[in-house]
């Protein structure tokens, strides 16, 4: 099927986002000192983000090219620079009216949630926080962008082009997150810019001598992030079909499954390894159900076995030894959900305990607000400096410090309605509409999602935060295309 469209193309998007990346380098202090160059670099890049929205008419473009650079943390210690960007442009709409502001409109129960959430935040930075004005104005930032984020996505019509921009930059960002996280564990370039980290090895500490955090600054993230982009891709490689219809070159979905799966191993995070199988085994369990046995799935997973039957032939670890010893070192006997809940067999009994201590501390009706880390750091630990961890390595026991319980129950509420919505709206599709195969694994998505937020927290990486956000408002794109849709049942 050939698409045409006369929006910005999956190799614009990507150039446009290369030069803001480089541009982006000058806000940092590390390599400019002088705060002439953090003006013209932010000055830059709102005039590009407004550009491509006033001047293109392309609001999904403006979305992918967010999309991308939010792999890259720039400025996460002040809450993102591509979030203090975007939420910038997005209350520049607001105010002067413009016509974009049509892609604001929302439905009353999300925008009820939203308001909710916003709510708790906004009392936990006026009355609850300790934190500096600077701090409190750059959660302030952050929640805005993230929430605005997700509105704005959640309104834009989801076509077939749409979706084959997002997977075609979805392959080349899948391939740079696996180069990435080569470059950490091998240490061949070496680098200490924002968008290729250094070798991961650091004396006296376990935690990074073998496992790769790619561009997320966290191994276990970029292993779910792995997760989720292996199922979603598995979603869509059903035919051959689907594949020319959400990709450029047919061989793009394959590669994106297989460095996802490396990805994992390299990740270190056995159970990013125990949820990959899960999302294979997903995949295969509802195309077995459906009675239509798919001829793709068997021949990418014999290309996929015979593909890592070759490394481990020729010895070449790519994270595979580690994990299989992580895996052998786990005492069966004692493994139970229990000993996952408490934390004693994950590795995090200690950090759990901990995080009980501090939420028994105080009642946490109310949070202390969203902020950028060193801001929440205090409302976990009390302090920012020299804490024992990062975080509590759950977002379950993480989000209430800064949401407080009501908001944190929000949240979660919103992710859980996207699943019920996309599992109802699923059921009105025709079997040939291009939006079901995806709408029929997001629920597992966001399932693999929070199962694997029980061992860490999106909370720790204010761009991965952004991520979460921008699935959620493209999950609801996709319900809301087949809710206006005249041919969802054609």
């Amino acid at each position: 099927m050939k698409i045409t469209s006369p929006y910005l193309s999956s190799q614009r998007i990507f150039l446009h986002t290369l030069f803001l990346l480089f541009i982006g380098l000058l806000s940092i202090k590390l390599y400019f000192s002088s705060p002439i160059f953090w003006v013209i670099s932010l000055s830059t890049v709102i005039f590009l983000f407004y550009k491509f929205l006033s001047t293109n008419k392309d609001p999904m473009g403006f979305i992918l090219i967010l999309f991308f650079l939010s792999h890259f943390s720039y400025l996460d210690n002040q809450g993102g620079l591509w979030n203090i960007s975007s939420s910038l442009i997005y209350f520049f709409l607001i105010l002067t009216g413009s016509r974009e502001i049509r892609f604001f409109k929302t439905d009353r129960t999300t925008f009820l949630l939203l308001l909710i959430l916003f709510g708790f935040n906004m009392v936990g930075w006026l009355f609850i926080s300790t934190t500096s004005l600077i701090m409190k104005i750059e959660g302030f930032i952050m929640l805005s962008s993230y929430m605005l984020t997700f509105v704005f996505i959640s309104n834009i019509k989801i076509t077939p082009f749409q979706l084959r921009r997002f997977f075609n930059l979805l392959f080349i960002i899948s391939i740079y997150l696996f180069i990435a996280a080569i470059n950490q564990r091998f240490g061949i370039i070496k680098s200490k810019l924002p968008f290729l980290p250094p070798k991961a090895i650091s004396d006296g500490v376990i935690a990074l001598t073998t496992n790769s955090s790619s561009v997320f600054g966290n191994s276990e993230l970029y292993g779910e992030y792995c997760v989720l982009i292996l199922l979603l891709t598995l979603s869509v490689v059903k035919s051959k079909a689907l594949i020319r219809l959400f990709f450029s070159k047919t061989f793009y979905p394959y590669i994106i499954i297989l460095l996802s799966i490396f990805g994992t191993f390299l990740s270190g995070s056995r159970s990013s390894v125990l949820l990959a199988v899960s999302a294979i085994f997903i995949v295969f369990s509802l195309n077995f159900l459906s009675l239509n046995i798919s001829k793709n799935y068997i021949r990418l997973l014999v290309f996929s076995s015979v593909f890592i039957g070759l490394f481990l032939m020729l010895n070449l670890d790519i994270g595979t030894k580690s994990s299989k010893e992580d895996f052998e070192q786990l005492n069966q006997t004692s493994f139970s959900i229990q000993s996952v809940i408490s934390g004693e067999s994950i590795n995090r009994y200690e950090t759990f305990n901990q995080a009980l201590k501090r939420l028994n501390s105080q009642s946490w009706f109310f949070g202390s607000g969203i902020g950028p880390l060193e801001s929440n750091k205090i409302a976990w630990w009390g302090y920012s400096e020299d804490t024992p961890y990062i975080d509590f390595h759950n977002l379950y026991f993480s989000l209430p410090m800064l949401y407080g319980y009501v908001g944190s129950f929000v949240f979660f509420l919103i992710i859980l309605r996207t699943i019920f919505l996309s599992i109802k709206s699923r059921t009105k599709i025709s079997k040939g509409f291009y939006l079901k195969p995806i709408l029929i694994i997001m629920p597992f998505f966001w399932i693999l999602f929070l199962l694997d937020e029980w061992k860490i927290s999106m909370l720790r990486n204010a761009n991965y935060h952004m991520l979460v956000w921008m699935f959620l408002g493209l999950n609801m794109a996709m319900i809301k295309t087949i809710k206006y849709s005249k041919t969802s049942h054609a």
